[in-house]
This record gives C-alpha cells, structure tokens and sequence, in this order.
C-alpha cells in the first residue's frame, strides 16, 4: 500500500514541469520506496523520509542552468 501511495505522488510530481524540487525530491523518495520493497527492510518506514532528503541532495548537487 505504501509503494502504490508513494508512486501515485511520484507520478503527480513527475508532471508538474516547473517544479524541479518536487521531480529531484519524487526521485529519490521512489529510490528509497524500492528499497522498502525489499522484505528485509520492508518493516522499516523511516526510509521514506531519507529518501526524501536524498532528493533534496540531488537537488542542492546539481550545478546551476542544469
């Protein structure tokens, strides 16, 4: 349930052409909701908020006009 809810809100995300924070953010909130599949630590929720903040890294990684 928690996969299909983070995807639903990664595909909102994805179509929302002006907000780059919200597409670096969806992606890495997605990458960690992959790792939540995985039944070893499928009991552990509080990757989903790291996921979020791998996104925001991406976000401040990336250089300016990219």
């Amino acid at each position: 349930m928690v996969v299909l809810l983070v995807l639903g809100w990664l595909m909102l995300a994805w179509w929302v052409p002006a907000s780059s924070f919200a597409l670096w953010l969806s992606a890495g909130f997605g990458l960690f909701t992959l790792v939540l599949a995985v039944p070893s630590v499928s009991r552990q929720w509080y990757w989903l908020p790291v996921g979020g903040l791998a996104g925001l890294g991406l976000l401040l990684a990336m250089p300016p006009g990219v």
